[in-house]
């Protein structure tokens, strides 16, 4: 095999894979949880398309001076680039100049690039988990009560279950399913988010009354989660200003470059105070989930991951089905944590539809594996 491949093509993929590793291991040491390379080429051809974009008017990403981070890295030696640091950060600017664009990368960051992708030194901790609204997704046995309590009716949300859940629902379901498998970064885009969950503005607070609203925003939350829980958000902001009332960095996108805009938005917020709404109750920490084994028959039915955007091959869907294959067979009652590790330790060639070879099959992170049980219609989720 080695001699049906060129050599150099070779070491140079191992040496790029070896470096991504490496700065991805120094994120958490640098108080960072993403890194993006100057150089770097983020817009790709299209939207189904993983190509870089190469024209001669493609702008190369270029960090501000107030954010750059300098790091050595075994193979490649000094780099430099953007660090976004742990804790809140917002990336704004106006449409059209490359705010999605940049959070795409950042999402595809937990994986490592081959040489020539443009997106080699785009780095995110390996946890980072995209957040997006799923209206119609199922919902089981899940701690809600941080973001949606008091429903009509006296219906409780300390283990909510639905069958159709509703944008600002499916948000808290995926956060609170997130965190619950140690994820310690969570990535928002507003044009993938439901407003309602974001922000609820000050003359919706006055025309309904806080005891009326079983929302509580995101907006009210995301700093606890950092505070307490010490889990980061990324932010695609572009309407709703009162995030820069909860931010740590603000970076500014404008032709394709960024600024730091962070002393910027935090004079805006002094001078154009938002309305407080009233304090919510702070995140407790959610009973681990367990998943029971049911009678239903192995064939799964119609399992819509379409959301996940951080799965990027069809070989990782498969190899999520057949886990879940697995997990029939041999699964009682166990914690979620439990059982997607012992479920992505599993050798790929060991799954159902490995057949000792697994060449169809592509391993996906464990979130993934996670964020799939939990939308398993089937599935006994307990809190």
């Amino acid at each position: 095999m080695y001699r049906s491949v060129d050599s150099q093509t070779m070491h140079a993929l191992a040496a790029s894979v070896e470096d991504q590793e490496y700065l991805r291991s120094q994120l958490k040491l640098l108080s960072l949880v993403a890194f993006i390379g100057n150089g770097a080429v983020l817009p790709r051809v299209s939207g189904v398309s993983n190509m870089p974009l190469e024209t001669n008017t493609v702008v190369r990403f270029r960090a501000p001076p107030e954010l750059q981070v300098m790091v050595e890295l075994p193979n490649q030696g000094t780099v430099v680039g953007m660090g976004i640091r742990q804790g809140v950060t917002l990336i704004c600017g106006g449409g059209f100049n490359g705010k999605s664009t940049l959070l795409q990368a950042i999402e595809r960051g937990v994986y490592n690039h081959a040489p020539g992708d443009g997106r080699e030194l785009v780095v995110t901790d390996a946890t980072a988990t995209k957040i997006k609204a799923e209206e119609g997704r199922f919902v089981c046995s899940t701690d809600i009560r941080p973001f949606i309590n008091n429903l009509p009716l006296g219906k409780t949300t300390d283990a909510f279950s639905t069958a159709d859940a509703s944008g600002s629902t499916s948000m808290a379901a995926s956060i609170q399913e997130a965190v619950e498998v140690e994820a310690s970064t969570l990535l928002f885009d507003e044009d993938t988010c439901a407003t309602n969950f974001l922000v609820r503005d000050g003359r919706m607070q006055q025309l309904v009354s806080q005891d009326c609203e079983p929302i509580t925003p995101l907006v009210s939350r995301v700093r606890e989660l950092w505070e307490a829980k010490g889990v980061s958000s990324i932010m695609v902001i572009g309407g709703c200003g009162d995030y820069l009332d909860v931010a740590d960095t603000v970076v500014s996108m404008h032709g394709y470059v960024p600024s730091d805009a962070t002393e910027k938005a935090k004079a805006i917020a002094q001078c154009m105070p938002v309305l407080s709404s009233l304090a919510p109750p702070t995140i407790s920490d959610a009973g681990a989930a367990t998943h029971e084994r049911t009678d239903e028959p192995e064939v799964f039915p119609e399992l819509d991951l379409t959301a996940l955007d951080q799965l990027v091959s069809v070989s990782q869907t498969r190899a999520i089905a057949s886990m879940l294959q697995l997990a029939t067979q041999n699964t009682r009652r166990r914690t979620m944590r439990s059982l997607v590790s012992d479920m992505c330790t599993t050798a790929l060639g060991d799954l159902p539809a490995g057949h000792g070879v697994a060449g169809n099959l592509a391993r996906p992170r464990g979130i993934e594996v996670a964020l799939a049980i939990n939308r398993l219609r089937y599935a006994q989720i307990q809190p």
